[in-house]
């Protein structure tokens, strides 16, 4: 069939259509394709490569409607509907789209492109199963296609489908290895299977590939926290402030890093920078108030978190931190009035209870903090500090039953502290069941051997039961584990003199005024060992440095005076006494011994007069009533005599040396019953001795000055 004219023309203007077109001037082709379509509108091709002009000019109705035209002349046409389909994605009507690219598949059911471009449209419209289906055929199709395995990575991600994820993006990287987005969502799958050092490895990679993504860099340092690798982080999270300076996240993240290394300078001072830029973050107010307060800065912690308060008015645990940092500060009624705030909101936690107690306990109010704490146990009946605090509250009160009933069930709770054994022995031993302090104290030493404080207590347990080898083993621990512990080598002292051990007695009180030089009663001490050992001139020596510390100690003048008094050196026995009357003018035996000394110097009227007085100050003075029956009867005023030695056991009938003396006198009165009663009754105490033999001689001869008067 030949041509006609109008199709000859017709084919011209088409021609010279693509010649402009290949040119790139669109305008100059589409007039050209325009009448080429007036002079043969049926022409389907024309129409395609008209609506790719108006496409490229970005006329895309115009585009879309030459194709539209284009397709209903030639619906098998795959280009055409292959470019309504992009034309139609491109303006987000995803459903159009696939209408042709299913179209395009009915033409080429073997294209991977249109499968590929289909599962976009249908993922776009969140039908993920239709997506990955064909994806997935797009893949079996061309098997060399990065962007296929990478679109089937991102699609299996957002399913949880992990492990096919990461063979995707994996197989997309092996296909193109230079693309950094694909080894960024591998390491983010990656770090959700929290495989963080293969995350790490593909964010190096994908960095390697684009080193000025913040995104990377901050995943990056996010898997090195993961890690615990904080310094890596840091100076991960760094290199983004060299992009975006002013990144308060940034900061936020830094100052978490700096925290978990222990370096709150730095901390404190990320996070401050991050409110510098972003007043409004709360979170970095709070972790501010956080550093703050384990820095000892409670006041500035209370300051971030009363910020933080503002923004949650109701936030228990806001109001529970303040009142940790009052407590910090002592200031117990603050730190009361925010815990009590605190239950308001959250009124079961038994926690809170324990901490409103412990502040109640502070402020000494004691049955306020007993109820906090039994309000705690309420709520929670294994709570171990309440159960213990309110121990310590019932001892402290000296309700010991109810202290030991708490501390039992806090060792149920916890059957390895060594503190609740510790204390549990003391109130035992209020309790006067030293057996069972002692139990408990060895248990304390048994889980905690090295604590001093315990081998001391347990040392004064045994000597309370008279374990005396005990209790010198227990303090002999202390002095080890604490060399420098006066009160163990003073007890040690008193147990080794107990025993006779003097020697050992002044080394231990030695060792004592080595750590305490200026300790008067150990001075006294010491002198005391040194007169059983016989050394005056020694013991002198340490009562005269004990009255240097401790000048009106009325029992270190006392032995000092003794001391002259037994050598015979009674001027200044006389002179240290006066001086013991002197700071306590009330006390009869210091007088009772001066006149002492006063006797033996031969100056008896004044030995009478200091008795008198003695007796006069204390009554049941026995002792001044028998040095005044003895000054009687040297003097011959046997009667006087007898009448004080009888006052004299009257007040205590165990003072035996009374009965010696009476024996005599009645011998000499002739009253030899008498006689014979009184040195029996010092014979019952004392069968033995001197003294003893004197006795037994004495009665043999009253019984035969009485058998005499009866032969008369």
């Amino acid at each position: 069939m030949k041509r006609t004219y109008l199709q000859d023309e017709a084919n011209t203007h088409y021609n010279l259509g693509i010649a402009y077109y290949t040119k790139g001037q669109y305008e100059q082709a589409i007039a050209e394709w325009v009448q080429s379509l007036i002079k043969n509108p049926q022409n389907s091709e024309a129409r395609f490569k008209l609506g790719v002009a108006y496409y490229q000019l970005n006329r895309i109705d115009e585009a879309l409607k030459e194709w539209e035209i284009a397709v209903s002349l030639d619906p098998q046409n795959y280009e055409v509907l292959h470019n309504l389909g992009i034309a139609y994605y491109n303006k987000g009507e995803d459903s159009k789209a696939i209408d042709y690219w299913e179209k395009c598949l009915e033409v080429r059911s073997h294209d991977p492109e249109i499968h590929f471009k289909l599962g976009i449209a249908y993922y776009n419209l969140g039908k993920e199963d239709q997506a990955i289906a064909l994806w997935e055929k797009a893949a079996n199709l061309n098997p060399d296609d990065a962007d296929i395995f990478f679109r089937l990575g991102v699609a299996y991600y957002n399913k949880g489908l992990d492990d096919k994820s990461v063979i995707a993006f994996s197989k997309s990287i092996e296909l193109n290895p230079k693309n950094s987005e694909a080894h960024n969502n591998l390491a983010i799958v990656f770090y959700r299977l929290e495989m963080f050092q293969q995350a790490i490895d593909e964010w190096k990679k994908a960095l390697a590939l684009s080193p000025r993504q913040p995104e990377i860099f901050n995943n990056l340092g996010n898997a090195y926290s993961k890690l615990n690798q904080h310094r890596e982080a840091i100076e991960t999270w760094q290199k983004i402030l060299d992009l975006t300076p002013d990144s308060s996240e940034v900061y936020f993240k830094l100052g978490s890093a700096y925290g978990k290394l222990d370096d709150l300078e730095k901390a404190i001072k990320s996070w401050e920078k991050c409110i510098s830029l972003n007043p409004n973050d709360i979170e970095a107010h709070f972790n501010l108030g956080v550093a703050q307060y384990n820095s000892g800065n409670f006041q500035k912690a209370i300051t971030y978190w009363n910020t933080v308060r503002e923004k949650r008015s109701e936030d228990a645990d806001i109001c529970e931190k303040i009142g940790n940092a009052y407590c910090g500060l002592e200031d117990f009624a603050e730190a009361a009035k925010f815990w009590n705030r605190a239950i308001s909101y959250v009124s079961d936690d038994p926690q809170l209870y324990h901490k409103l107690g412990i502040a109640y306990s502070k402020l000494n109010k004691t049955q306020e903090a007993i109820f906090q704490w039994q309000k705690a146990i309420e709520i929670d009946s294994d709570h171990f500090e309440a159960h213990h605090n309110l121990g310590i509250a019932f001892y402290n009160l000296q309700r010991f039953d109810e202290a030991l009933s708490e501390w039992e069930k806090a060792k149920a709770l916890n059957p390895t502290d060594p503190d609740l054994y510790f204390k549990l022995g003391h109130a035992y031993r209020q309790k006067r069941k030293l057996d069972n302090a002692i139990s408990s104290w060895k248990k304390t030493i048994e889980l905690d051997p090295n604590n001093p404080n315990t081998h001391f207590v347990l040392g004064n347990a045994y000597d309370e039961k008279g374990l005396i080898d005990d209790a010198i083993l227990s303090w002999r621990k202390v002095v080890e584990l604490a060399p420098n512990d006066v009160d163990a080598h003073n007890n040690l002292g008193i147990a080794y003199f107990q025993k006779n051990m003097f020697d050992q007695a002044i080394s231990e009180w030695e060792d004592a005024i080595r750590i305490t030089p200026e300790n008067g009663e150990l001075y006294n001490k010491l002198g005391i060992a040194y007169i059983k050992l016989e050394l005056f001139d020694k013991a002198v020596e340490c009562w005269e440095k004990a009255l240097k510390y401790k000048p009106e100690d009325a029992d270190i003048l006392s032995n000092l005076a003794t001391a002259y008094h037994n050598r015979e050196m009674y001027d200044k026995a006389i002179e240290i006494w006066k001086r013991v009357i002197k700071y306590n003018p009330q006390d009869s035996e210091a007088r009772n011994k001066l006149g002492i000394a006063y006797y033996n110097k031969g100056m008896y009227d004044q030995a009478i007069d200091l008795w008198k007085k003695a007796i006069e100050l204390n009554p049941k003075d026995a002792a001044a009533y028998y040095n005044i029956g003895t000054e009687e009867f040297e003097k011959g005023r046997i009667n006087e005599a007898i009448s004080a030695y009888m006052k004299v056991l009257e007040i205590d009938p165990k003072f035996i040396q009374v009965y010696y003396n009476l024996a005599v006198i009645y011998a000499r009165k002739r009253q030899f019953r008498d006689a014979i009663d009184a040195s029996r009754r010092f014979l019952g105490h004392t069968p033995t001795g001197v003294e003893a033999d004197n006795l037994k001689t004495l009665i043999e001869q009253c019984e035969k000055e009485m058998e005499q008067e009866i032969e008369v």
